[in-house]
């Protein structure tokens, strides 16, 4: 795929993830790794506003800006992933409702575990962890996501949002809207849906295919 049919992709899940609320204001960022480069959202910029000259290239070798656009302010977490996982070429963080609501409740920051709810988020997400808060756009955090997401493509971040890796900007954004949905069932239901165990979760990979 050439770089300008990455851009118009990168582009549309940026306008996507807006446009099904998973983000207000200004928040979120988005990149995309190409070689020893990562496109990531710029900060202050709102994902809907996002055009390809709206771009910000930073070196993934030491986070600097390459095309003069400040970076967002979490650029070290995209590139910390980057550099733990070879096969992943696009991180997602966003601040989605259910998800930060879920990541805030003492039940889950004490136990670290959110319940599994549908096999497709059993499936797809597991049981994901909730780290636990630390400041935004800080090296700490920085460090934390990406040792979480080692094994495993998605983290919720306590009073913050939620984090998830792919190979595709659309592919870490399928498991942003698993996760959002989960959380959501969790407060439709007051937490009384019935919950899916390991041992239930463990045996749908038998089907995974």
């Amino acid at each position: 795929m050439e770089i300008n049919e990455h851009i118009e992709d990168f582009v549309n899940v940026c306008h996507l993830i807006q446009s099904k609320g998973l983000v207000s204001g200004t928040g979120g960022n988005v990149s995309f790794r190409c070689g020893d480069k990562v496109y990531i959202t710029p900060t202050g910029a709102a994902l809907e506003e996002i055009t390809p000259e709206k771009i910000s290239i930073v070196s993934i070798e030491d986070g600097k800006p390459i095309n003069g656009l400040k970076p967002s302010k979490e650029t070290m977490l995209h590139i910390l992933c980057y550099r733990k996982r070879n096969d992943i070429n696009a991180v997602v963080h966003v601040h989605s409702v259910y998800s930060v609501a879920i990541a805030s409740m003492p039940e889950f920051l004490q136990s670290g575990k959110v319940p599994v709810y549908t096999p497709g988020y059993g499936l797809r997400v597991g049981s994901i962890s909730v780290l636990p808060y630390k400041i935004p756009g800080s090296i700490d955090l920085a460090v934390e996501v990406s040792d979480s997401l080692e094994n495993r493509n998605s983290a919720l971040l306590a009073n913050h949002g939620v984090v998830a890796v792919g190979k595709t900007a659309e592919s870490a954004l399928n498991l942003i809207e698993e996760i959002e949905e989960n959380a959501k069932i969790y407060f439709i239901t007051g937490g009384a849906a019935n919950r899916l165990s390991q041992q239930q979760i463990d045996a749908l990979n038998i089907y995974k295919q």
